[in-house]
């Protein structure tokens, strides 16, 4: 896996905080400094976190989980987590929205560029729906990240056999045992490795906000 999936699902939460976009792309670019990645800010929003790394010619798209901050963006969020908790996410306005714009921003990226995502909560909602819908976005992505993400037991999870053993061997869902957003993944497509909390620290791929 990417040694950065989950260092980059946390970025994406700095993009819902308050002051101009560039402040916020500068705070991220900071924090990820020694990876060699950036973020674009014409290419990056609230809801998606667009990293380029021109040396190594690789592209991270990263999903952000529910905004609990109190910005414009919570209202959004909390209307999403409740059509996902009923299995209506495919429906949502704002998961079509970020459907939509995952599939432009891969379409648009260099045709000799990898790329991968990552998400965290509710981030994971458009991530598989992205996966799940758009040939281009399966064709390209090379893999895909998930922690703790969201997973309701109404989600319509029916695809192709040939859709489902790709994204089986692209997706891994990263979860804590205790967790319960997450705790239906297990009808998700992908592998998944829970792990156990007190062991965090000691598993360098899983992030500190696994836990969140």
């Amino acid at each position: 896996m990417s040694k950065y999936s989950a260092l980059f699902a946390k970025q994406a939460y700095i993009m819902v905080k308050s002051g101009s976009k560039s402040k916020r792309i500068a705070e991220i670019n900071k924090n990820i400094a020694s990876t060699g990645f950036h973020a674009d800010e014409s290419l990056s929003n609230r809801d998606i976190l667009y990293l380029k790394n021109d040396k190594t010619k690789e592209i991270f798209i990263s999903h952000r989980g529910t905004d609990s901050t109190g910005s414009k963006k919570t209202k959004t969020d909390i209307r999403q987590d409740l059509n996902f908790a009923l299995g209506r996410e495919a429906h949502d306005k704002a998961t079509k929205k970020n459907v939509n714009r995952t599939n432009n921003l891969v379409k648009q990226a260099p045709k000799d560029y990898k790329i991968s995502m990552s998400s965290h909560s509710l981030g994971n909602v458009a991530m598989m729906e992205s996966l799940k819908k758009k040939k281009e976005v399966r064709r390209r992505v090379s893999e895909a990240h998930s922690y703790n993400g969201a997973m309701s037991p109404f989600t319509n999870n029916k695809v192709s056999k040939a859709v489902e053993k790709d994204l089986k061997a692209k997706v891994t869902h990263h979860r804590t045992k205790e967790d319960l957003v997450s705790i239906n993944h297990n009808n998700s497509i992908g592998k998944v490795e829970t792990h156990e909390t007190k062991d965090l620290k000691k598993i360098k791929k899983v992030p500190e906000h696994l836990n969140k």
